[in-house]
């Protein structure tokens, strides 16, 4: 009735750069490997300089300060380089 049984993964070693780091789902390993370890920033708020790894952060980082959203959208609109 069934097939045979498949063994479900349930860790994803990161196999990048010697990184000993392994995740419990493939979402994670991901997220992981967006990081500061095996990548550089990509996303900056253009209000203060700050720069993010993933545009999440980004967006997280400009919901929690009001002056950098606002100084963030001033300098998109003025025709700010930006990736997202």
């Amino acid at each position: 009735m069934y097939g045979p049984a498949t063994a479900k993964q349930t860790s994803f070693p990161c196999l990048l750069d010697g990184c000993t780091q392994v995740c419990s789902s493939a979402g994670d390993l991901m997220r992981h490997q967006q990081s500061l370890r095996h990548k550089a920033p990509e996303h900056p708020c253009l209000a203060c300089g700050h720069a993010f790894t993933r545009p999440d952060a980004l967006k997280r980082h400009l919901n929690a300060k009001t002056a950098c959203k606002k100084g963030h959208q001033a300098a998109l609109a003025k025709g700010g380089d930006i990736s997202d």
